[in-house]
């Protein structure tokens, strides 16, 4: 229900609350989309079910930062950009926060970029039309860039609203059932999650290697581009010119707080779904991609397809090195009995990278027989890939093993279902970043602040034009979606702190009294903050280091 444009009280009933929530809506479509179908899959692939904990924590704690943002552009009527700007420190054009929010800004759209070309490999994977051949996934990338444009042509609320609600609902579902199948079906009875599982995922450990769960920790829940897209679809659902211009009254105080109640509301509700999708996701990947299966499935299908190929075309000189690369690849997958998951692991990589070596020795001799040297080029890569876990040349074949428990079909509802919530997240965070971009232009001086609602509405089109096209540019440049969409994440995780100490200073320095939360809400947002400053400084001394 949109605004009328005139205050108006918050509705007292539950069917009047329902009907005017949605900015939630429109980001839990951005979350469940990159974070949770490329991010917190491989944060589960690499770690198992240590890191549930984590996962379920990193969606939690940022809702609180996330309500405060809210809190304030509801009573000041200000944009996300437009608050970042008041706080204090040094000044060139806007705030040192705003440039460090553009540094972020450029970092999403090589996010984005990686899902538009995430959208392509899946419906290339489908088949429907391979007849486009090696460059199917850039040019469906293009389409799916002038599909997105036009939906989001008209700059307007309702549309993204709608199309939000509607799209993420059927791969939640699918996941859910997946996850499901696991304890239901005996085919699946080796993959099924035990109590001892979930308990490990409680014992509150990090991996020494936390860059992909760091990463992770940017995307999943609600990341640094959501916290800041969310007070801006607060503004168009019309919470701030319900709630009025400020005249300190105690009339508007109680009105402003009936509104705020309804945008907390809002934002729990919305942490609810996303939180039990992602960790959904989190489960089937630790269930299902963990372990030594996939890279031994991976080096079985390279015995039976791959070595048969380069025992035909290796010279006779150079053949002992392919027994010894061959003996390697033997030894990767031969395993005894009783042996456990993580020496098995350590087993595959050990001896692939023996395998490996051989192969190189191979692909030097063979260096002026390009069929060879093609051959054996392919073989080194595909035995690098086979230890991995989900990669930029793999991530579909891998993701949909999450969907093994559905049967012969499992991969093509997970095609489809990765299409849906892929495509969603690109239009969703398309028309956030556009009106990012527009108050961005505005605050930078490039232009003037539309002067009215016409206005505002024809830059806000331009802006949802230029994002799609900038997004298909850098896939076509850097073709490869997990590394965007996980660069995405590091750049939304160390911009993280600062929205956290902005959250800090508005509840402290620029929220009225009566408005302020009260001192357990603080005590939580002061632990949210210090989490989210903590995770933002261990990256950095990762960098540095």
């Amino acid at each position: 229900m949109a605004s009328t444009g005139e205050p108006m009280d918050a509705p007292k009933d539950w069917r009047g609350t329902l009907r005017h929530l949605g900015p939630g809506l429109i980001i839990t479509a951005c979350i469940v989309g990159s974070g949770e179908l490329i991010a917190t899959p491989k944060v589960g692939a690499e770690y198992g079910f240590s890191l549930l904990w984590f996962i379920i924590a990193g969606c939690m704690i940022k809702v609180l930062v996330q309500v405060e943002l809210g809190r304030f552009a509801i009573s000041k009527g200000k944009t996300t950009l437009e608050a970042l700007d008041t706080v204090p420190g040094p000044r060139f054009i806007v705030s040192w926060v705003v440039w460090c929010w553009l540094l972020m800004f450029v970092g999403i759209l090589f996010q984005l970029g990686g899902i538009v070309g995430a959208v392509g490999k899946v419906v290339m994977e489908l088949g429907w039309i391979s007849e486009l051949g090696d460059s199917g996934s850039q040019i469906i990338a293009v389409a799916v860039s002038g599909g997105t444009i036009a939906i989001l042509a008209s700059g307007k609320y309702k549309p993204v609203e709608v199309f939000s609600t509607i799209m993420v609902v059927f791969f939640t579902l699918a996941t859910i059932f997946a996850l499901g199948s696991l304890q239901w079906s005996g085919a699946m009875q080796d993959f099924s999650i035990s109590w001892a599982d979930i308990k490990e995922g409680f014992r509150f450990r990090l991996p020494g290697d936390f860059s992909t769960a760091f990463a992770a920790f940017g995307i999943i829940g609600v990341g640094a581009s959501e916290l800041i897209y969310y007070p801006y679809w607060c503004l168009e659902k019309g919470y701030a010119k319900n709630v009025g211009t400020a005249n300190l009254t105690e009339v508007w105080y109680a009105r402003a707080k009936g509104w705020l109640k309804v945008m907390r509301l809002d934002a729990w509700l919305s942490m609810v779904v996303y939180t039990g999708a992602t960790v959904a996701f989190f489960l089937l990947g630790a269930a299902l991609l963990h372990g030594p299966d996939m890279a031994a499935d991976k080096v079985k299908a390279f015995q039976k397809n791959t070595l048969p190929t380069l025992e035909a075309v290796v010279p006779a000189d150079v053949n002992g090195s392919l027994v010894k690369a061959k003996q390697h690849v033997v030894a990767a997958v031969t395993f005894t009995g009783g042996q456990e998951d993580a020496n098995k692991t350590a087993q595959i990589k050990a001896e692939l990278v023996g395998a490996v070596t051989n192969l190189k020795a191979i692909q030097e001799a063979v260096a002026n027989d390009d069929n060879a040297s093609k051959a054996f080029a392919g073989a080194i890569k595909e035995l690098e890939l086979a230890s991995e876990g989900v990669s930029n040349e793999t991530m579909i074949a891998d993701l949909s093993k999450m969907y093994r428990p559905l049967g012969k079909s499992g991969l093509t509802i997970f095609l489809i279902g990765a299409f849906v919530v892929l495509f969603s997240t690109l239009v969703t965070a398309s028309a956030s970043n556009a009106r990012l971009l527009g108050d961005g232009l505005v605050l930078f001086q490039r232009i003037e602040k539309p002067k009215d609602d016409k206005g505002r509405a024809n830059l806000l089109s331009r802006c949802c034009i230029a994002i799609p096209v900038m997004c298909t540019m850098v896939y076509l440049f850097i073709p490869e979606p997990v590394t965007l969409v996980l660069l995405g994440g590091v750049a939304q995780a160390l911009m993280l702190p600062l929205l956290a100490i902005a959250a800090l200073y508005f509840r402290h320095k620029q929220t009225d009294k009566p408005l302020q939360p009260g001192t357990v809400w603080t005590a939580f947002l002061w632990l949210s903050a210090g989490a989210m400053v903590a995770v933002g400084l261990f990256q950095l001394s990762q960098k540095l280091g």
